[in-house]
């Protein structure tokens, strides 16, 4: 019989076109030569980048609760604990969408440092760490990603370093609170970008260097307390644009120029300290043109000249400290219109003249100090009227005739010092009422007579 004939099977080409390809074609021009081998391929040596999850809000937070000691130097709080949300933490608090916007660590007991992912909780308004006084480290430049921040608090820490400049994206702050630190470097200039700033307060640090002039461009500023640091120079005349400023105070500062005229047009400040500097010149008339001043320190400076007459107009003023300085001249009688005035601080000068009059309608007075002038002449009687006086400090002066028994009516007085005087004839009987009286001086003088018994019944002396 004859065997069927071999018949081949069609190859691709020869298949129907009707019938669809089930897998893509394929190009066989760049198959490599050589395949990888079976150990390569369930063993490879190169990994493709793989882009890291996000940190979340809760992972943020727990970074920095390890950061700064959570565990082991906080006090007492809630973070962590079993069924509470982020939103529950002591401190904490979110916005409607369950956003961190505020954490408030004040005083918690905070070590360590401030980690960077700080910066990563981008819908924060509100960052306060303030007196942790073991809280140290470098303030992390990654606070100046937080867009949203309007008040940074950390103040009485540890920190050191300098202010970051990257703190000038913050165009939303507030305020800026990093006072009692240990911080040192300059004050950036890119806080000039902070429009919407109204508290700066970063004294008792080291910082150094001037203020800079780009401080005028920030006009929503209320408070500036730069004091206790080391700075130098002259106080920028651009100061005397910031119109809704109410606090500049730059005491121990270095600075060792005259003030600036430009300060006087400041029509809101209410408090201008600028003692212990080298400041010179006299004091300045244009001063009286400030209608809401109530504390003005020009103390501990290098002032000469007399008291401007115009400062009788400054009614507003409680406080008045010009010790220190090498002014001359009188007391102005124009200061008996000072009627608001508690506290009148003159030592330490070369004021002349008797005891001025115009001080004697001060009837708000608390605490006068008239002390190492060269004032001659009695005590005028009519300190007796002065029923609020509790500290009256006269010593190292000229006065001479006997003590006026009217001070025995001042029944608030504590602390009353006239040693090294003139002042003769005995203690008056009337001055056993003092029954607050805590201190009294009287020696280096020429007081005669014997100590009356009855002051031992003084129990505050």
């Amino acid at each position: 019989s004859k065997s069927p004939s071999f018949q081949p099977s069609r190859g691709p080409s020869e298949i129907p076109s009707r019938i669809p390809s089930l897998r893509p074609s394929v190009s066989y021009s760049n198959v490599p030569s050589s395949l990888p081998s079976t150990k390569e391929i369930l063993f490879p040596t190169t990994f493709a980048p793989v882009t890291p999850a996000p940190l979340s809000e809760l992972d943020l937070l727990e970074e920095l609760y390890i950061a700064t000691g959570g565990g082991n130097t906080w006090d007492h709080n809630n973070w962590f604990a079993s069924g509470l949300t982020r939103c529950d933490f002591d401190g904490v608090s979110c916005n409607v969408d369950g956003q961190v916007t505020r954490i408030n660590l004040a005083s918690m007991g905070l070590g360590g440092t401030i980690p960077t992912t700080i910066g990563l909780l981008e819908s924060l308004e509100y960052l306060n760490f303030a007196n942790n006084r073991n809280l140290g480290g470098t303030i992390p430049t990654e606070v100046g990603l937080l867009a949203n921040l309007k008040m940074l608090q950390f103040n009485f820490n540890g920190h050191v370093g300098s202010i970051p400049t990257q703190i000038g994206n913050l165009s939303n702050l507030q305020k800026l609170l990093l006072m009692e630190n240990y911080l040192s470097g300059t004050i950036p200039v890119e806080i000039k970008s902070m429009t919407a700033l109204s508290h700066f307060e970063i004294w008792s640090n080291s910082i150094e260097g001037t203020i800079p002039s780009e401080f005028g461009l920030l006009s929503a500023l209320t408070v500036i307390h730069l004091s206790s640091n080391n700075l130098q120079g002259s106080i920028p005349t651009e100061l005397g644009l910031l119109t809704n400023l109410r606090y500049l105070h730059l005491n121990g500062c270095g600075f060792d120029s005259t003030l600036p005229v430009a300060l006087t047009s400041l029509q809101n400040l209410e408090r201008l300290d600028v003692a212990h500097n080298d400041l010179t010149g006299s004091i300045l008339a244009e001063l009286s043109l400030m209608p809401k001043l109530r504390y003005l320190s020009l103390n501990n400076n290098s002032l000469v000249g007399s008291i401007p007459t115009e400062m009788g107009l400054m009614m507003s003023l409680v406080n008045l400290y010009l010790h220190g300085n090498s002014i001359t001249g009188i007391i102005p009688s124009e200061f008996h219109n000072l009627v608001n005035l508690e506290r009148l601080f003159i030592y330490n000068n070369n004021l002349s003249g008797e005891f001025p009059s115009s001080i004697l309608s001060m009837i708000n007075l608390v605490g006068l100090d008239l002390s190492g002038n060269f004032l001659v002449g009695r005590l005028p009687s009519e300190l007796g009227l002065m029923i609020d006086l509790q500290e009256l400090f006269l010593e190292g002066n000229y006065f001479s005739g006997t003590l006026p028994s009217e001070l025995g009516s001042l029944s608030s007085l504590k602390w009353l010092y006239l040693y090294n005087n003139y002042i003769t004839g005995t203690i008056p009987f009337e001055m056993m009422s003092l029954s607050s009286l805590e201190w009294l001086y009287l020696y280096d003088n020429y007081i005669s007579g014997t100590l009356p018994l009855e002051m031992m019944s003084l129990s505050n002396l």
